[in-house]
């Protein structure tokens, strides 16, 4: 893959420049509401975009490269607080160096998993349940992309 073909996303890691969804495509379906950065700022009461980024940067948050230089941040990391769930920033540690997009990332916390009672990762952050089998899940699940 070319330099010019990829684009530095939140998580350090780099993404295909064809991973960048436009706005009405199947990852919107599957990841559901985007937040633009100007609502991530406002949620997580930030004076900055500048200090959003950083915090996609240092993998406190999940962030997305999207069509036309625009960085997304998927809603489901963020509690009713707007405030991202504790446990955001531990997957994302998980799958550091394993996946290769944090798009892969966003899809497995939106897809049912066996180890949580086939609920969604970010279902099972949501409603409080054992962070513990939340990370074991994300480490079972992180392992074989690491190969």
């Amino acid at each position: 893959m070319t330099s010019d073909k990829i684009r530095k996303n939140g998580g350090g890691r780099r993404a295909p420049a064809s991973d960048k969804p436009a706005a009405s495509d199947p990852w919107r379906r599957l990841l559901g509401r985007l937040l633009e950065e100007d609502e991530a700022k406002c949620a997580l009461q930030l004076s900055t975009i500048a200090e959003l980024r950083e915090l996609g940067a240092r993998g406190v948050v999940l962030s997305l490269e999207a069509a036309g230089e625009r960085t997304l941040y998927p809603a489901f990391q963020f509690a009713e607080s707007g405030r991202p769930f504790p446990e955001i920033s531990r997957v994302l540690r998980i799958f550091s160096g394993a996946a290769d997009s944090p798009y892969t990332v966003a899809s497995w916390l939106m897809s049912p998993n066996p180890l949580l009672d086939q609920r969604t990762p970010a279902e099972w952050m949501r409603t409080g349940r054992d962070p513990e089998l939340l990370f074991e899940a994300a480490r079972r699940s992180a392992a074989p992309l690491a190969h």
